[in-house]
């Protein structure tokens, strides 16, 4: 499996490369990979708990302004400027804190969080205007075993020499799951070098569903709302790039849960060794980012800390390293 994962990779990056040096300028198309995960911290002690590991990767094209689909998303958004399409595969693998959990003659017994795979495409269509920015989109996915979750963790063990968890056998069971969601920023405060953000979203489904609210500052060099990484809009029919951006963004996003299926399992059906009142209805993630971007390139580097997810939790906190580029 690790042959094949690695021969699709070095093709990817031939594909990529290919593209971004071709003749042709283009920069209404992009595609961005990204990985998760709390190796990618500045904790010297590092242990996969919780939200262990995702795997991303996004294709997002600017929509032409004669294009069907603009013009019906104008029918709901005014004076809108940017029609962008993002579709996006994702793999995630969350896992208990083994220093807490409980045994009994070699046996686990309890978890301060199940274990749980979750595998899904989302489609997201973000409407762009220089005032604000709304989006919608659509999750399918599958949670448990199905997802891949547990072999692709086991892989990994395996090349860094670090040893598989057995408790991946509890592991939420086999369930599909739907989500709709949607999102709403806008711009509070802005100078030069120096701006405030609102950022509200919810989402409901079967996977999971919450209201979130949160604020995000940004410093340094960045470009308007309609026209930056912050928020993938720096995509352009014209054959000249956006402006270069080199800035920090920082922020915290509070959650009120009403469901989260990775904790509580399936909503339909029975769920096996595992105990659904533990969740947390309200915790916050705080985080601080790095971001640089010129021409067909971008890089960007995220840490989180995420208060604790459920009554027998802790705080965590994950890293996310990511790429773009544009084709």
């Amino acid at each position: 499996m690790l042959k094949n994962i690695n021969l699709i990779i070095v093709f990817l990056i031939i594909l990529f490369t290919s593209k971004i040096f071709a003749q042709k300028e283009k920069y209404n198309q992009e595609i961005q990979i990204q990985t998760d995960n709390d190796i990618l911290t500045f904790k010297r002690k590092v242990a996969d708990r919780y939200y262990s590991f995702g795997l991303h990767a996004d294709y997002r094209k600017l929509i032409a302004n004669d294009a069907k689909l603009f013009g019906f998303v104008g029918k709901y958004k005014q004076n809108i400027e940017k029609v962008v399409v993002n579709w996006h595969a994702g793999i995630e693998g969350y896992t208990s804190d083994q220093d807490r959990d409980i045994k009994v003659d070699s046996v686990f017994v309890a978890f301060d969080r199940p274990y749980a795979g979750w595998l899904f495409v989302e489609n997201t269509i973000t409407a762009i205007n220089n005032k604000s920015i709304f989006y919608v989109k659509t999750t399918l996915g599958v949670l448990g075993p199905a997802s891949g979750a547990e072999k692709l963790q086991d892989n990994f063990h395996n090349v860094i020499d670090n040893p598989k968890f057995e408790e991946w056998d509890n592991q939420i069971q086999n369930e599909v799951a739907v989500n709709l969601g949607a999102g709403f920023n806008k711009p509070l405060v802005k100078f030069k070098l120096f701006d405030i953000h609102s950022q509200t979203s919810a989402s409901l489904g079967t996977q999971e569903t919450y209201f979130r609210q949160g604020f995000v500052g940004r410093f340094g060099k960045f470009n308007a709302i309609e026209n930056t990484l912050f928020y993938n809009t720096n995509l352009t029919h014209e054959d000249t790039p956006s402006e270069s951006e080199y800035y920090l963004d920082f922020g915290a996003h509070l959650t009120t849960w009403g469901y989260k299926a990775t904790i509580q399992g399936r909503l339909f059906g029975d769920n096996v060794n595992m105990d659904n009142s533990g969740l947390h209805r309200v915790n916050v993630d705080v985080s601080a980012a790095l971001n640089y971007s010129r021409k067909k390139f971008t890089a960007f580097f995220r840490h989180h800390l995420v208060t604790a997810e459920t009554s027998k939790g802790r705080h965590f906190y994950y890293g996310s390293l990511g790429l773009i580029f544009k084709l």
